[in-house]
């Protein structure tokens, strides 16, 4: 949610890190997501497509949903 400020949420976060008992902590988490829920402004349906360009020798491709590329995983196996 970037740029959503609450200080209901806020308050809640405090508290569901703050709480012990785990039952309270569930209480509170399920009243966060329902404060979420019903705050949205806009629910995003769809994602835009990715394209990458690469050797064929380049194996390892992991596509995440992030605005980032992790090239961490990528290798070339000569030969392929």
């Amino acid at each position: 949610m970037s740029g959503y400020k609450s200080a209901k949420m806020d308050s809640l976060i405090e508290a569901i890190t703050a709480e012990q008992d785990p039952d309270k902590r569930v209480e509170f988490t399920k009243q966060a997501q329902k404060l979420a829920a019903d705050d949205v402004l806009q629910i995003d349906t769809f994602y835009p497509g990715v394209y990458a360009v690469m050797a064929p020798c380049m194996t390892g491709w992991v596509w995440k949903p992030i605005p980032y590329l992790y090239f961490r995983t990528l290798k070339c196996v000569k030969g392929t």
